[in-house]
Formats: structure tokens, sequence, C-alpha cells
């Protein structure tokens, strides 16, 4: 499983894009049927990444995300016995095919598609780029973890936090000031809004020390830290 969305008391599953992954695996779905689970496949649509969005004209959406083409398409949120159906007329190219998606999120009305070496911004079927600089560092860790709080968009790059707000970009991550202890640095794998605070999970790999941190605009402290390395 390369990515879950979860919407209308459905959890889809992708399991990556033929081109990209060498999987030819539909997307997957799981829901809690009175006393049992139920799945089922989507038809023949694949998926690297996905995201459930509210169209504020189109209602709830399923959007997915196929580093194949680089395109973006959107299927209207079903029940869990109607399958999804991604129509090509709705399909938005994100430049072009050398970098895959890494994540999709949605920030102020508008769709943000992540890809190793960029940010796109979809919005009415057409796309732009955000261009910040990402192209000269690409990472498969640019966007991995994507929220929107407090009217930012909080997105991981390298082994940082950004945030965004009316076109400002500040560096807000915890390796600033005094940053954390060899061993323990990594990039941030997920993000979660808490109030007013930002908790994030930064995966030191192997051969370091994970662990969860939370953030209160001010600076950041570590509330868990794996009892063991890797």
């Amino acid at each position: 499983v390369r990515d879950i969305a979860v919407g209308n008391n459905i959890a889809y599953f992708a399991f990556g894009s033929p081109g990209i992954s060498g999987t030819t695996a539909y997307i997957g779905s799981l829901t809690w049927a009175t006393s049992v689970h139920a799945g089922r496949t989507q038809s023949t649509y694949t998926a690297d990444v996905l995201h459930f969005f509210q169209d504020p004209i189109s209602g709830p959406q399923v959007v997915r995300g196929e580093s194949t083409n680089s395109k973006i398409s959107v299927s209207s949120a079903q029940g869990f016995t109607t399958a999804l159906s991604f129509t090509t007329a709705r399909d938005v190219v994100c430049g072009g095919v050398d970098y895959p998606f890494t994540n999709i999120t949605d920030y102020d009305d508008q769709l943000y598609p992540f890809k190793e070496d960029s940010i796109w911004v979809v919005k009415n079927g057409r796309s732009a780029k955000l261009n910040i600089g990402l192209d000269g560092f690409p990472s498969s860790n640019t966007g991995r973890a994507a929220i929107a709080q407090n009217l930012f968009l909080l997105f991981g790059w390298s082994h940082s936090l950004e945030r965004l707000h009316a076109g400002t970009l500040d560096d807000i991550g915890p390796w600033r000031d005094g940053g954390l202890k060899d061993g323990h640095q990594g990039p941030l794998s997920a993000l979660v809004a808490y109030t007013a605070w930002t908790l994030g999970s930064v995966d030191a790999g192997s051969t370091g020390r994970s662990a969860a941190m939370a953030w209160n605009g001010r600076g950041w402290h570590e509330f868990f830290r794996a009892p063991t390395t890797g």
C-alpha cells in the first residue's frame, strides 16, 4: 500500500501505477459493513497517491495521482457498492513524468499535488507550478507529510518543515535553534493538526532513533522516542 484516503466511511488504498511501481493492482477499498469488514477493487483504476476532497462546486471527491503519466484525476465520491469513475475529461497534467508524485492535499479550496521535484496547484481543472526553487534538490521526502492548519499549508521538505501562506514561505523545521541530537535527524513522515499544536513524526531511518515531535509556534518538543534504533 503506497497511500490511503478515507471518506464517506470508506478507506481507499493506492497500490501504485504500472509504469512506476510495476504493479497492476487496482485501487482497493474497505468499509465496516454492519458486523464485518467488506472489501472491493475500484474497476480498472490505479493510483500512486490518493486524497479525499470537498470540492466547493462538485462536492465530495476522491482524487488520484498517477506518476506514470503525471496526471491528477477525480471521481465523485460513491457509496461502497458503486465503483469510482475517473473520467479522462477531468484529467489534469502536472508537468513531466521525470519525477513521481509523493502526496496530494488540499488548501484554500485548491488541490496541492506534490512531486519529488516540485509542488503544483490545481483549481478548476488547471494546474500551475508553485515556483519555490525545489527543482535543484529533488527528494522523495518533498511533501511526504503535508497538512493545512491555521490558514497555513505545512509540508515536509528534506529534513525540515515548510510553512506557506499568502505567497510567503518560512522554514520552521526542528533543525533550527539547537536542532536534534546526532542519530535523531530525519525527514518528517507524517503531520497532524492538534488544536494549536502541530504534531509530526521524524523518521530517523534504519540506523537512527525516530520520534514524535510537537511544535507550538515557538519551539519543538519531543514527546515520544522510539525504544530502539531503526
